[in-house]
C-alpha cells in the first residue's frame, strides 16, 4: 500500500543538495554536535567512472538545518571502482570525534559485493577536518569476505562500546581498537515490520537508558522496488548487559513513493527500495533531530518528539489496539500480513432498519495491519472512548434490534 510522503509523516527539511559536493545524489547522513557546532557527514556518488561514492562532512546552521560552508571530502582510504565507503555515522567517544562506517568491496551493481564496518577518529584542526586513525574490528564476519553492515558505536563508562545485532538475541560488544574484549548478550526488542537493524549511535536519557533510532524493512512491495524501509525507536539499560527495555509500538516513518527515486545513470537497474535510514540522533530543545536518507538520493533532518515515539514494552507485550472510523465502510482494506500474504480487512458496519449502510469501524490487534489500515484513503484512528460511543449509537438506533461489534 502507498505510504503518504516522509515528509507530511514528521516534521523535517531536505538538505539542500546544490549546498553539497556536486553529484547524482546525497544520502544517509550521520550527525552530532562538536565544538559548539551541528555536522553532518553523508554519502555522495562520485561522478568519475573510477570510482562508485564516498563520505564528506558538512557544518549545518542550526535554525534551518541547511550547509554553512563547503563540504569536506572524508579521505578514509582509496576509493575506486570496486572498492568505496557508506553510510557514516557520527557519534563522540571521550568527548573526541569518531565516525563509523561501511567499507565495500568487490561491488557489482545488483550482483554482489562483500563489506566490512570500520570506525575511524577524526581531527578538527584550523577549521578542517583530517582522518586521524581507523580501525577495522576483529568480531563475526568482518573478515572481508562476508558482509558486515549497521553497526552503531556508545560509549559507556569511558569505553567504546558498539550494538553489533538488534534483532532476535542484542549483542554489544565492547572495542579496544580493533580487538573485541566483551561480549553482551540478551532478548532482542519485538517488531512487526521486518528484523530491527542499527540505526543512529545510541543517545543516554536523563534516567541513564539509552535511546536509538533503528530501521528495518519488510519484502511486500513489487518490482522493481521489492522492498519498504520502516524506522522506529527502542531504549535500552545504561549497564551490561544494555537489555531493550522499551520499542515503538507502531512506525515513526516509511519509506514513501511520493518521494520518488533519482539514481546514479550507471546503476539504473539495480534494486530500487523505498527507504528511510536514519544514522545520526542529536538532542534538540525538548526531542531530538534525527538525520537521515530517504529513498537513497537525499538526506532530510527530521524533528522527534517524545510523544511521537510511542514506547511500549520491548517485548510487545503491551502493544495497544488500534481503532478507527471510515464514512464508507463498505470498502476492505488490503493488508499484508505478518506471512507477507495480501488480505482483506472488512469494516463492522451497524445498519438502520431500511438497511442503508453507515460509517464502519475497525479494531486491529496486528501493529503492521493496523498501520496500513491507518494509512488506507479516508480512514480516521479514533480512539476506544470513540468507538464505544460510536457503536452504541447506532446499535440506539437500531429499534431494539440488537447488533454485535
Amino acid at each position: 500500500m502507498s505510504k503518504p510522503s516522509f515528509f507530511q509523516q514528521l516534521e523535517a527539511v531536505v538538505v539542500n543538495p546544490t549546498s553539497l559536493i556536486e553529484s547524482p545524489r546525497h544520502w544517509n547522513c550521520g550527525l552530532f554536535r562538536y565544538a559548539d557546532r551541528l555536522w553532518m557527514s553523508y554519502r555522495f556518488h562520485l561522478k568519475q567512472h573510477s570510482g562508485r561514492c564516498a563520505t564528506a562532512i558538512v557544518e549545518l546552521d542550526e535554525a534551518t538545518f541547511q550547509p554553512k560552508g563547503k563540504s569536506e571530502w572524508l579521505k578514509l582510504s582509496p576509493v575506486n571502482a570496486g572498492c568505496h565507503h557508506e553510510d557514516a555515522r557520527l557519534f563522540l567517544f571521550r568527548g573526541e570525534p569518531y565516525l563509523s562506517y561501511t567499507e565495500m568491496s568487490s561491488y557489482q551493481p545488483g550482483r554482489d559485493y562483500s563489506c566490512v564496518m570500520k570506525y575511524a577518529k577524526l581531527r578538527f584542526k584550523k577549521n578542517k577536518w583530517e582522518v586521524e586513525e581507523s580501525w577495522r574490528p576483529n568480531y563475526g564476519r568482518n573478515e572481508g569476505r562476508s558482509k558486515e553492515k549497521n553497526w552503531v558505536f556508545f560509549e559507556h563508562d569511558d569505553e567504546l562500546h558498539a550494538i553489533y545485532n538488534s534483532g532476535g538475541d542484542h549483542k554489544v560488544i565492547r572495542l579496544k581498537g580493533d580487538r573485541v574484549d566483551a561480549v553482551y548478550d540478551s532478548m532482542g526488542p519485538a517488531w512487526h515490520f521486518g528484523p530491527v537493524r542499527g540505526g543512529t549511535p545510541p543517545v543516554m536519557q536523563p534516567d541513564g537508558t539509552y535511546l536509538t533510532v533503528f530501521h528495518s524493512s519488510l519484502p511486500t512491495e513489487k518490482a522493481p522496488h521489492y522492498v519498504r524501509y520502516y524506522a522506529a525507536a527502542y531504549t535500552f539499560d545504561g549497564k551490561p548487559p544494555f537489555t531493550p527495555l522499551r520499542i515503538s509500538t507502531r512506525p515513526l516513518m516509511a519509506g514513501s513513493e511520493s518521494d520518488g527515486h533519482k539514481v546514479d545513470p550507471r546503476y539504473a537497474d539495480s534494486w530500487k527500495p523505498w527507504v528511510v535510514f536514519p544514522c545520526g540522533l542529536v538532542e534538540h530543545n525538548d526531542g531530538w533531530l534525527v538525520s537521515l536518507g530517504v529513498n537513497d538520493w537525499q538526506c532530510a533532518v527530521a524533528t522527534l518528539k517524545p510523544n511521537q515515539l510511542f514506547l511500549g514494552a520491548a517485548n510487545g507485550s503491551d502493544i495497544p489496539p488500534r481503532y478507527f472510523y471510515r464514512k464508507n465502510g463498505t470498502l476492505p482494506v488490503p493488508v499484508f500480513n505478518d506471512g507477507n500474504r495480501r488480505k482483506l480487512l472488512e469494516w463492522t458496519v451497524p445498519r438502520t432498519q431500511m438497511a442503508m449502510a453507515s460509517g464502519g469501524v475497525m479494531v486491529c490487534e496486528n501493529p503492521r495491519e493496523a498501520q496500513e489500515v491507518a494509512e488506507f484513503q479516508g480512514v480516521q484512528e479514533i480512539t476506544y472512548a470513540e468507538f464505544i460511543g460510536f457503536t452504541s449509537q447506532r446499535i440506539e438506533h437500531q429499534a431494539n434490534r440488537t447488533f454485535v461489534i
